[in-house]
């Protein structure tokens, strides 16, 4: 996802999240876990919107029903120069139980570890020349019947390493 938006930045990322759920008797969805991201290549891209026309969608998602047992789950896309908030083109796109995973993007000022904001729901960082802040959000139903959204928290925990003493991002790129 973070080479999904650094290839295509300043315009906006957009690819397919597959995993699996976790159901819960209590609560609609307990747990979204992310086994896959794949980038949409054909979509159309702007520097404040991107989609991908629907039969292309349907052929990438009905070829990877049959390569493997993971079901979709949502999408995730970036938001260069943005914040990893929901806007309200990207709520009026989503489905009652998917999962929207947003990437800001932008360049960096300066060199931070990556680190979890337990209270804001969002993982943050530098890798490389750029700046990203992510998070996850749910589309649910309410008693009314009407859409409602919520972060949800995000578990990464190689993304917390990265700048750690243990994972050394200064090695050259190979020639």
């Amino acid at each position: 996802m973070i080479v999904s938006s650094v290839e295509v930045y300043p315009k906006e990322c957009l690819g397919a999240l597959w995993g699996y759920r976790a159901w819960s008797s209590v609560d609609v969805m307990r747990r979204a876990i992310i086994e896959q991201a794949i980038p949409f290549q054909t979509a159309e891209r702007t520097l404040r919107s991107v989609d991908i026309r629907e039969k292309h969608e349907w052929r990438c998602k009905d070829m990877l029903y049959k390569l493997c047992a993971l079901e979709p789950i949502g999408d995730f896309h970036s938001h260069p120069h943005g914040s990893p908030d929901l806007s309200t083109a990207d709520k009026d796109s989503m489905n009652i139980g998917d999962v929207e995973l947003v990437i800001a993007i932008s360049r960096k000022s300066k060199t931070t570890f990556w680190r979890y904001d337990t209270v804001k729901k969002e993982l943050s960082g530098v890798f490389g020349d750029f700046r990203f802040k992510m998070a996850v959000h749910s589309c649910y139903k309410s008693k009314e019947k009407t859409k409602k959204f919520e972060r949800i928290s995000l578990l990464c925990p190689f993304a917390v390493g990265i700048g750690s003493k243990n994972f050394d991002i200064t090695v050259p790129f190979p020639s």
